[in-house]
This record gives C-alpha cells, structure tokens and sequence, in this order.
C-alpha cells in the first residue's frame, strides 16, 4: 500500500502508509530533504487535511487511500493573543492555553495549476495562442 506525495518543482515520491504517522511523516521529511524540525501534514488533491499529526500512533492506511496523491504541506502555527481577562476572572481561566490559528502552506508549485495542464500543458497552450507567422514574400 502505497501514496504518491507531490512537493517542490512538480516532485514526486511513493512512501509506504502500512506504518505509523510519525514514522511516514518522519520519512517524507527525511525523503523530500525537509528540516527535521519543519512541521508537515498531507491533503488531498481537493485541499482536504488528512491530520495525520493529531493521530500519530494511528496507522497511515487509517487516513490515506492506497495509490493517492497528496500534497504535501507546511504548518504554521501562530498563538493568537487573549483579550484582557475581565476582573472576575478565576485563576483556571489563566491556565488554558491561548487560541491558535494554524495555516496550512501547500509545498508544490504547481497547487495553482487550477486546469491541471501543468507547466508543460501551460507551455503548449502558450504556443498555440500565438499567431502563425505570415508566409515570406514571393520574389518574382
């Protein structure tokens, strides 16, 4: 069992999801030569998160479809700040950590490719829309 996960300039590698999550996650940052500390996760091809980082010990079959393409991308969280607590506010209230907003950053660079020719498609379009030269002048 096995997916296809598209990253960079139109890449693609095939990783096994008969495992953990942390451990296919840990190989496709490894394979895809990512930082060990760069915060990754998958969607599909119609933008839907798989959260396989909030289900690291669930195998990746679980989660994924054998012989998908998915995107790969990059998390970033950023910790949104709390209005300023009103007076009568417990002690508790403190204790819960603040809300964040996680973005999700699609790592292919073909994600806007939305008529999904690709480049080479986009490149073949690009030589029709020309206009055919004139034929040379006949010299009599």
């Amino acid at each position: 069992m096995f997916v296809t996960v598209r990253y960079g300039e139109d890449e693609r590698r095939i990783f096994n999801i008969n495992c953990r999550n942390e451990v296919l996650l840990h190989q496709i940052k490894k394979r895809c030569k990512l930082e060990r500390d760069e915060v990754i996760e998958l969607s599909d091809e119609t933008g839907v998160v798989k959260n396989l980082r909030q289900n690291m010990d669930e195998y990746g079959v679980d989660f994924l479809k054998e012989r998908e393409t998915v995107i790969l991308l990059r998390v970033e969280t950023t910790i949104l700040e709390q209005p300023p607590a009103l007076p009568t506010s417990t002690e508790e209230d403190f204790l819960e950590p603040p809300p964040d907003k996680t973005v999700f950053i699609p790592m292919d660079s073909l994600i806007d490719d939305v008529d999904g020719k690709g480049r080479k498609g986009k490149a073949k379009d690009k030589k029709k829309d020309k206009k055919p030269k004139p034929p040379p002048p006949v010299k009599k």
